[in-house]
Order: structure tokens, then C-alpha cells, then sequence
């Protein structure tokens, strides 16, 4: 098992074994009290508490810096480095155009595009490793780099399949989501295409029974000013027999004393011609 050094362990720290930070560690074996055993590069074996080594770590293929020119910055922040060196670079800098930031000899910062040629180096943590060096851990410890980086591109390509595998899912997921939220959309707007009609449909009956409403309202309203205007012509008919009545009792009343009058006439006539003939009889009768 390889594993990384988190921090820089020596004697004053109880170990009988020093190692740096970054530094690569073979064979760790986890033992009691919370410690670990492992093997250095030079074969030789140490123990240590497990909080100073990160573990199990693989190596990988990694891009790195090779400096084709020396280079002395001014700027603190930057690495100085000569001719051939091989920089570790921050693998989230390796797109950039202008400026990389590496590790070199254990210190940071960066790196300019112009001084460094790029190519792909077996690294471990922050180490890159030389074919010399792959080759000695595979003597040493067994190890064999290749045989790891070729089970690592095995199980990348797995993961890549996985992912492929997961994104089809996806895919086909997301489809029949959105053919069931067309589906559900498309019965949406049919039941909103079926309310629309049916709400139209209660509106024209509405209407219909308004305007029918509407059209008894007046013939009622009519009905009714028919009938009120056929008892105002009863009146009216009522008042002018009234009125008949009226005029002809008035003339009866008028027209009575007349021949009364005439009868009075005609009686006085009479009994004047009576009286005289009577007088004229007992005119002689007395003679």
C-alpha cells in the first residue's frame, strides 16, 4: 500500500524514522495503538502515528512541466527553476495560456507557459516519478506503476462507461418525463379545450334563458298593459253608459213639465169650452 505524508515526522516527534511532507511512503501496515509501519525509497523501515500519513494513495498520469530554459524570478511568488527540472503542476492550471502553478523541491507557485515544455508523467501526490525511479519501486516493493496505471485507465474506462451508462438513464429518463408532462400538458389543454366549450356552452344557455327571461318579462309587462288598458276602455265604456243614462234622464226630466203643460193647455181649453157650453145651457134654461 502506498501512502502520502502529511506533514514532516522525525526523532523530536517520537519516530525512529524521518520523513518531509509530500513524501512518498511503501508497504504501510496499519498496527495496534494507532500507529502504522512503512518503508522509505531507501528501504528503510519506520513507524509513525496515523494522522501523519494519507493513505492509500495510486499514481496516475499526470501532466507535468519540463523547464527548457533557466528561470529566476524577481516575483516571490513564482518558482525559480533551471534547465531540465520537472515541476509538478496543480492539474486545475493546466488550461491556463499564460501562467501554471506547480510544486518544485517542496515549494509552490508559479510557473510561466514560455519556460516549460508540457508532457505526461507517472505522479504520486505531489511526486513525479522517473522511468529510473518506477522501475526501482517495482524491484524494491513490488510495485509495478504500469501495471496500476493500466487497472486505473481499466477502472476509468469502467467509470466512463458507468457514467455513459448513467447519462443514457438520464437521458431516457428525462424523455419520458417530458413525453408524460406533454402528455399530461397536452390533457391539460384538453381539459381546459373541454371547460372552455362547456363554459361557452353554459353561457349561451344563460343567454338563452336570460333573453327568454327577458322575452316572458315582456309579454307579461305587455299582457299586463293590455289588460289595464281593456279596464281603462271599461271605464271608459262604464262612464260614457253612465253618461248616457245621465243625459237621457236629464232629458226625460226636461221633457215631462212640457207636456204637462200642454195637457194643463189643453184641459183649460177644454173645460173654458164646458164652462161656456155650460153657461150657454143654463142660459137657457133659465129663459
Amino acid at each position: 500500500m502506498i501512502g502520502i505524508a502529511t506533514e514532516s515526522y522525525n526523532s523530536a516527534k517520537g519516530g525512529n524514522v524521518d520523513f518531509e511532507d509530500g513524501e512518498v511512503l511503501f508497504n504501510i501496515q496499519k498496527i495496534e495503538k494507532g500507529k502504522l509501519t512503512f518503508q522509505k525509497l531507501d528501504q528503510t523501515n519506520g513507524t509513525c502515528p496515523l494522522f501523519f500519513v494519507s493513505y492509500p494513495v495510486f499514481p496516475r498520469l499526470q501532466v507535468i512541466a519540463i523547464a527548457n530554459d533557466n528561470y529566476y524570478p524577481r516575483n516571490t511568488q513564482c518558482l525559480s527553476f533551471k534547465t531540465g527540472e520537472k515541476i509538478y503542476l496543480d492539474p486545475s492550471t493546466t488550461d491556463e495560456k499564460y501562467w501554471f502553478f506547480g510544486v518544485l523541491n517542496g515549494k509552490k507557485g508559479y510557473v510561466p507557459r514560455f519556460a516549460v515544455d508540457l508532457e505526461k508523467a507517472v505522479v504520486v501526490g505531489e511526486k513525479i516519478f522517473s522511468n529510473e525511479t518506477i522501475k526501482q519501486v517495482k524491484e524494491l516493493f513490488g510495485i509495478d506503476f504500469q501495471e496500476i496505471l493500466k487497472k486505473n485507465d481499466e477502472e476509468v474506462e469502467k467509470e466512463k462507461d458507468k457514467d455513459k451508462e448513467k447519462d443514457k438513464e438520464e437521458i431516457t429518463k428525462k424523455q419520458n418525463e417530458n413525453e408524460k408532462e406533454k402528455e399530461l400538458e397536452t390533457s391539460e389543454k384538453e381539459i381546459e379545450k373541454m371547460k372552455n366549450v362547456e363554459e361557452k356552452e353554459n353561457d349561451k344557455e344563460k343567454e338563452k334563458e336570460k333573453r327568454d327571461k327577458e322575452t316572458k318579462e315582456k309579454e307579461i309587462e305587455k299582457a299586463k298593459e293590455e289588460e289595464d288598458k281593456k279596464k281603462e276602455n271599461q271605464k271608459e265604456e262604464e262612464k260614457g253608459k253612465d253618461r248616457k243614462l245621465y243625459l237621457y234622464g236629464q232629458n226625460l226630466v226636461k221633457k215631462k213639465p212640457r207636456r204637462m203643460k200642454k195637457n194643463i193647455k189643453k184641459r183649460s181649453s177644454t173645460e173654458n169650452e164646458l164652462s161656456t157650453i155650460q153657461f150657454d145651457f143654463n142660459n137657457t134654461k133659465m129663459n
